[in-house]
């Protein structure tokens, strides 16, 4: 039977067969023709099932019937998620426009069966659950068996994305040329403006939101106060229609127009405007628009205008030179000079037009200055301050110094060369005197005995030996290296703001700064300074000496000043300055250990004074691990010692005294010789307190200790 007489199965029917080789139904017998032939039905039935576009047959808002593309497209390789089912079921929930997908395939189904067919766009949901766009055309199908609809979807994804590509292109496109430094504009095949940059707005003042979109040669009022075909119009036009009556134009090959054009209505004045207009071309080659980029050379005519108007003055200041100013061709030959060089060199003016440079060039000069010529056309680069021998008629001879520049056309083509010459012969002889004398103070210098060096910018621009010999190196490993690497980073600021005072004239007396050796010890140097001029430049002279001997006695002196020499502790006199210096200060409490060598009398008197040191030197080495670094230990008399303790409490001084005597017991167990013995007394003074009282204090003290120990033990009667 034909399946197209049976009522439709509506949506929950599963079960039907699928008589087609790719297609599927939904309990359907398509055997027949479903429009009322056999060979039409027959017909039918292959252009349905063979469509590349996905088909749907739909009766009363179900799908009874899809082909093989459609089972392909939605992903239901049998049909049966098609089937059976209202066509808007095979949709996301929503349309991109909002609307929900129901409701809009119904109003798009009703239209189709208004109208007869129906052609819109709609976005279909895979088995998979993606999206995709499609393009649907719904058509009534009326036949014996009823109304049908048939819904052809063509998957347009890939259209959509090149047209999205399009117009990506096409915005990056309008967005290149709006950041175009040129002024430039675009119109399209019916002369209506698509593109107007930001350049064009700043020239034109028209914004871009008031000229796109118009056409009817609006573009043109902005330049010309009226509407009226312009240079991009003509890129669209043929040779013949406009080349009568615009003159001067150029058409290039590919199509480009270029021209210039004046415009004094403009606002503002005068403008000269210098358009290139081309064409733009579709796939196919054919004419879509133009487009037009604008140069304002208004201010390129003022500076020409100003060029020539300066011409004359050009030449009235060459003319008031005071040196020679000279032109001559490729050849060498002079077209024109100033009046300075019939004066250098004895000719006339008449004379010298076109006569060659190498006749008042000496025979020395000439080999040398074509090389010059050669270098200066090749390159393009000037020569300045070259040296040239020149001979005046009269045969005496002069030195100049030379510039030469290349001397080319408007369009950049060498023709020449132009430069200055001056004399220079008084300042060459000044320099030999010069040099000669320098000649002479280097000879002084290297035989002096003191180091001689010169600095300039910062380096070492001569040295005598003497003086790169302090640091270890020959002047020649120490010239063009910098000066200030040598001082030690610690006296750099110091040394360099004695030399600023000394070359000031604030400072007369020598000083003194460390150096890093080649080898890298430190050296002491002592050095005055002075400004000198050195080969035409303000640079600084320096004498200096070597005195790391002499701060080595004077170190020497100043430890025996302080120390006591068999200890090496400090002595009386230090200790005292550092008594008063902490009575001044804010170390309080300060304590006091007054300490006492017993028997050193007896030692040496029993083993000889000898004993008697060594005895001393055991003493002052416990004693002194026995305190802290900040502590002020001394030797103040033959066998006394006193330590000033800083910032410490009579506790903390206490536990001191007490790690003394731990140490002496410690010493006497490993220590052979006469047993160490000490008698100590402590005090501790406050801010109010008199230290010199403290320590007489802490001297009864010990005093008292050394009593007890000669009553505890009555052999040891001559403890002192």
């Amino acid at each position: 039977m034909n399946p197209l007489d049976s009522e439709p199965t509506g949506p929950t029917r599963k079960e039907a067969a699928d008589p087609l080789p790719r297609g599927a139904s939904a309990g359907v017998d398509t055997s027949c023709d479903p429009i009322g032939g056999t060979v039409n039905g027959e017909l039918f039935r292959l252009c349905f099932e063979k469509s590349p576009d996905a088909n749907f047959l739909i009766r009363d808002g179900i799908v009874v019937y899809c082909n093989a593309a459609a089972c392909l497209l939605f992903g239901y390789p049998d049909g049966g998620g098609i089937t059976g089912q209202a066509p808007f079921g095979l949709s996301p929930p929503r349309q991109p426009d909002g609307r929900d997908s129901e409701e809009a395939g119904r109003a798009r189904i009703g239209e189709a069966v208004e109208r007869g067919s129906r052609a819109f766009q709609w976005v279909h949901r895979r088995k998979d659950g993606t999206d995709f766009p499609t393009e649907v055309v719904l058509t009534v199908l009326a036949s014996s068996l009823g109304t049908f609809l048939l819904a052809e979807m063509r998957d347009i994804s890939e259209r959509i994305r090149a047209a999205e590509a399009l117009r990506e292109s096409e915005r990056n496109l309008l967005d290149i040329i709006d950041l175009l430094p040129d002024p430039t504009f675009v119109i399209d095949r019916k002369g209506v403006v698509v593109a107007w940059n930001r350049a064009i707005v700043a020239l034109s003042g028209i914004p871009a939101s008031e000229m796109v979109g118009k056409g009817d040669y609006e573009y043109a009022i902005p330049f010309y106060g009226r509407r009226r075909p312009i240079l991009i119009d003509l890129v669209q036009e043929p040779v013949e229609q406009w080349e009568e009556k615009y003159r001067g134009l150029v058409k290039h090959e590919d199509g480009r127009l270029v021209g210039e054009s004046y415009m004094p209505n403009r606002k503002g004045g005068e403008v000269y405007l210098l358009g290139t207009a081309a064409p733009l071309l579709d796939a196919q080659g054919k004419i879509k628009g133009a487009i037009e980029t604008i140069h304002d050379m208004t201010e390129r005519r003022r500076i020409e205008q100003a060029l020539q108007e300066s011409e004359q003055k050009y030449r009235s200041i060459l003319e008031a030179l005071d040196e020679v100013y000279f032109e001559v061709d490729l050849a060498g030959n002079l077209t024109y000079f100033n009046r300075i060089l019939p004066e250098y060199v004895g000719y006339s003016e008449e004379e010298l037009t076109g006569m060659n440079y190498r006749v008042f060039l000496g025979e020395e000069t000439a080999p040398q200055v074509f090389p010059i010529f050669n270098r200066v056309y090749k390159t393009g680069a000037p020569e300045k301050a070259s040296e040239w021998i020149m001979r005046r008629r009269d045969g005496q001879t002069f030195i100049v110094e030379v510039a030469v520049f290349l001397k080319r056309d408007a369009e950049g083509n060498p023709t020449g060369f132009r430069g200055t010459a001056r004399d220079i012969t008084r300042r060459k002889t000044i320099e030999n005197e010069l040099r000669e004398s320098e000649e002479r103070y280097r000879t002084l210098a290297e035989r002096s005995f003191a180091g001689v060096y010169v600095v300039q910018d910062g380096l070492f621009r001569y040295l005598n030996r003497t003086a790169a010999s302090y640091a270890g190196f020959s002047p020649e490993e120490l010239v063009d290296t910098s000066a200030v690497e040598l001082v030690v980073p610690e006296d750099r600021e110091r040394s360099h703001q004695f030399a600023r005072d000394m070359l000031r004239g604030t400072r007369l007396s020598p000083y003194e700064f460390r150096i890093r050796t080649k080898a890298g010890d430190t050296r002491w140097i002592m050095e005055t300074v002075t400004p000198i001029r050195f080969r035409g430049r303000r640079a600084i002279l320096g004498n200096s000496m070597d005195i790391s001997e002499r701060k080595g006695v004077e170190a020497k002196l100043r430890f025996l000043s302080t120390h006591d020499v068999l200890t090496n502790l400090y002595n009386r006199a230090y200790f005292e300055e550092e008594q008063n210096r902490m009575q001044r200060g804010r170390s309080f409490p300060i304590s006091i250990i007054m300490a006492d060598l017993d028997g050193l009398k007896k030692v040496n008197d029993e083993q000889g004074h000898a004993a008697g040191d060594a005895l001393l030197k055991r003493a002052a080495e416990v004693l002194q691990g026995s305190l802290r670094a900040e502590d002020v230990l001394a030797r103040i008399g033959g066998d006394e010692f006193a330590a000033l303790l800083p910032a410490t409490d009579h506790e903390v001084a206490a536990a001191v005294v007490e790690r003394i005597r731990k140490n002496v017991e410690d010493h006497n167990r490993i220590h052979g010789g006469p047993a160490l013995g000490i008698s100590m007394g402590l005090d501790t003074g406050t801010r109010e307190s008199d230290l010199g009282l403290i320590m007489q204090a802490a001297d009864r003290f010990m005093y008292l200790e050394k009593s007890r120990k000669k009553a505890a033990n009555p052999l040891l009667g001559g403890i002192r």
